[in-house]
């Protein structure tokens, strides 16, 4: 009854960006964290009333305005994606543990700053083994 789905999306972004961090000191191959850029036509929003919609409107006007006046259709979105996936890994090696951000403003290929609290190695350590400790009981 206290589910918020705005807080859950945005919570699963920042331990996502964590768990990268965190594993990415641990295995010998690169991870990255990525965050593909804001576009429409995605569906993301079609399981939310309005004042969720609105919500995530005012939210996207703070916290990525450039983006929101630049909105990107979905290949250019998919661009930092397929970036990461074809990059030979002695270049992304380099960026292990980096966040990648596929807006408008952003250049791709380059890491960006992720949120202060999403740079925290304390809080990625828990959020890996959090995982760790959640898959092997499954």
């Amino acid at each position: 009854e206290n589910y918020n789905d705005l807080h859950a999306y945005a919570f699963s972004n920042l331990c996502r960006i964590l768990w990268a961090r965190a594993l990415a000191k641990r295995v010998p191959y690169p991870v990255v964290s990525l965050h593909p850029g804001v576009c429409g036509g995605t569906g993301m929003l079609q399981h939310m009333g309005w004042r969720a919609i609105l919500r995530q409107i005012w939210l996207v006007l703070q916290w990525e305005r450039k983006s929101f006046f630049a909105l990107q259709s979905i290949p250019q979105v998919a661009a930092t994606q397929t970036w990461a996936a074809v990059e030979p890994v002695s270049s992304l090696a380099k960026m292990t543990g980096s966040y990648l951000n596929g807006n408008a403003d952003c250049t791709l290929g380059a890491p960006d700053t992720p949120s202060a609290l999403a740079q925290k190695d304390d809080l990625a350590e828990k959020v890996l083994a959090y995982a760790g400790n959640y898959f092997a009981t499954k």
